[in-house]
């Protein structure tokens, strides 16, 4: 059975703590592209106390997680590493029982390095999330990245463009 675009549910785990960021415009662009999607969305600040039994309820039953983050030192903020860490289970199995639900996973993030550089350290942040999560979803789960590089050499014009791409990338994450 083939799901409408409505049945649809999206959980965003954001990961910021400067309002008015551009993290934070990225989230809210992400979360736009996903509601002209038809796709219902919670959010979820990586900055505030989590509820490890809530979090884990809304995950069972997300079809869509979107991560939302700066990339800082080759890697996620520790308010998201720390986020990831307790929610999910540290049993592989455990860990896709949960997420058995989940159809698209998607990292939306921000690099103040160029992407030669990010692969002259070996992407780590990238591994992480494309390879470690995404190895604990389904294994008909998509993966989408979406990703600025070189954030401290743009301009206002780069910036808008990036953030149209994810709002663009995000509503046709269904289709």
């Amino acid at each position: 059975m083939k799901e409408t675009p409505t049945a649809l549910h999206a959980l965003v785990v954001h990961s910021h703590p400067v309002p008015g960021s551009l993290t934070q415009a990225a989230r809210a662009r992400a979360v736009a592209g996903l509601a002209s999607a038809g796709v219902r969305t919670t959010e979820v600040d990586a900055y505030e106390p989590v509820d490890v039994d809530g979090c884990r309820a809304l995950l069972a039953g997300t079809r869509v997680l979107v991560l939302v983050y700066p990339t800082w030192w080759g890697g996620q903020p520790a308010a998201l590493k720390s986020w990831i860490d307790t929610v999910l289970p540290d049993d592989r199995r455990e860990a896709r029982a949960l997420l058995g639900s989940l159809r698209r996973f998607v990292a939306v993030t921000g690099h103040g390095s160029g992407k030669f550089m990010n692969v002259l350290e070996g992407e780590p942040g990238r591994k992480l999330v494309m390879r470690g999560l995404r190895l604990a979803a389904p294994w008909r789960c998509r993966s989408t990245w979406i990703s600025l590089y070189d954030a401290d050499g743009c301009d206002e014009a780069d910036f808008t463009a990036w953030l149209e791409q994810v709002e663009t990338r995000c509503a046709r994450l269904i289709r």
